[in-house]
């Protein structure tokens, strides 16, 4: 997760997700409750096709994405995942599916 020039009220609240993730997991477990959030990077929806399609800032940011991007099954495999006992471990995190996108440099700039 990194801030870009111009996002700050949207920076602002990736860090609050992070911290009521982590606030809400200390709360609830001791319930056996877990909190987890997942922060996908850009996502390729039909919106965001379209944006690709019509705007060269987009096609520069989604160019920097190391792995690819992410699609939305991607999303749901990551949401059953941590719904499963498979991750009966887990709890407080933040996970980034974002094909590394946060390891590259910003394409915003």
């Amino acid at each position: 997760m990194q801030g870009a020039p111009g996002t700050d009220c949207y920076s602002a609240s990736k860090g609050a997700v992070t911290a009521l993730t982590a606030s809400l997991a200390a709360r609830f477990g001791k319930e056996g409750i877990r909190v987890n959030a997942i922060a996908p990077g850009m996502t390729r929806t039909a919106r965001i096709e379209k944006l690709i399609a019509n705007h060269e800032k987009v096609r520069k940011n989604m160019a920097r994405y190391l792995l690819g991007t992410v699609l939305p099954e991607e999303v749901a495999y990551l949401a059953v995942f941590l719904a499963s006992d498979e991750s009966k471990h887990l709890s407080g995190a933040v996970i980034p599916i974002d094909c590394a996108g946060r390891h590259a440099p910003a394409a915003w700039m």
